[in-house]
């Protein structure tokens, strides 16, 4: 991972160059640190076990690093079943240097331990880092085509996106604006926030809107607006004329519902009523891979 480029002294050394650990310390900042770490399939723990300060290593360099890891571990009584990693090229060629292989037309998934010839190290790429980097190929080149032709276009992602703000309903996914945008929340940190309260006269920390101080420097009592009832119903949707897009989102939504209530009802002709095994919306038939509900049509009217 990248750190921050800095040195500072610290009482009898600078600190901040490369170190390997080989008691050497270059004459080079370092720009990122490779930090190696032991995680429990069997418990709940996990141990970062070295690291190592670097500004480019080789994917030779970074394999004798693991080897030596593998052999200290071996030695206190860790056994390792498998590598994970992301996907510099750097930790292919490092793959490659131990033993391993991914390419499709000549997988070989695994190498042996250096200790015990007879236990075999799977690799596995991390899929969040995996899945990052799908996304902006595809955002890039915009168009992916599939082995039998068909094209997947990223411009169809953002007109989904662009649907689903106007209609107000999400079609069983997550999809956001950041996942549009992803470019500007590549290093985001959320950042927690607190309110700020009111304490004496020190009104700079008023978090209040400004109209109701007003009011209270005014010794009046704020009045909220009034809002007719013509106006709260001409907000509603007009349940009776909707889009195709809503009625796929609500008959979605209504399979949902239908689920829930099923885990609760015990009368099993009133559980029977609240599915449908024809009439059901397209769009639920499309998205089902066998484990979504298909309600009934009154289901999905109320």
């Amino acid at each position: 991972m990248y750190i921050h480029k800095q040195t500072e002294f610290g009482g009898d050394q600078i600190h901040g160059y490369v170190d390997i650990g080989s008691g050497e310390i270059e004459n080079v900042i370092a720009t990122q640190a490779l930090v190696l770490m032991v995680v429990a399939i069997n418990e709940s723990w996990k141990i970062p076990i070295a690291y190592f300060l670097i500004n480019s290593m080789t994917g030779t360099e970074r394999a004798n690093l693991i080897r030596e890891s593998l052999v200290r571990l071996h030695a206190i009584g860790v056994r390792v079943i498998s590598l994970t990693c992301d996907g510099p090229s750097q930790n292919f060629a490092m793959i490659r240097e131990l033993g391993a292989k991914l390419d499709i037309f000549d997988m070989r998934s695994f190498f042996l331990h250096p200790e015990d010839r007879t236990q075999k190290i799977y690799v596995i790429l991390d899929p969040c880092h995996m899945l990052k980097l799908l996304r902006n190929v595809f955002s890039k080149v915009g168009v992916l085509v599939r082995e039998d032709g068909q094209q997947i276009m990223w411009k169809y992602i953002e007109e989904l996106h662009k649907l689903q703000e106007k209609e107000g309903l999400r079609l069983g996914n997550k999809l956001k604006m950041a996942h549009i945008q992803w470019r500007n929340q590549k290093m985001k940190v959320k950042k927690g926030t607190g309110n700020c309260l009111l304490r004496d006269n020190t009104t700079i920390l008023d978090s209040t809107p400004a109209n109701i101080n007003m009011a209270r420097r005014l010794g009046i009592e704020p009045v909220e607006e009034i809002v007719t009832e013509d106006d709260t119903l001409a907000n509603l949707p007009d349940v009776n004329h909707l889009s195709e897009y809503k009625e796929a989102a609500i008959s979605y939504i209504a399979g949902f519902i239908v689920k829930k209530i099923e885990q609760k009802v015990t009368c099993m002709p009133c559980s029977h009523a609240l599915t449908s095994a024809d009439s059901v919306h397209p769009f639920v038939t499309l998205k089902n891979r066998g484990g979504l509900q298909k309600p009934s049509p009154g289901i999905a009217s109320v």
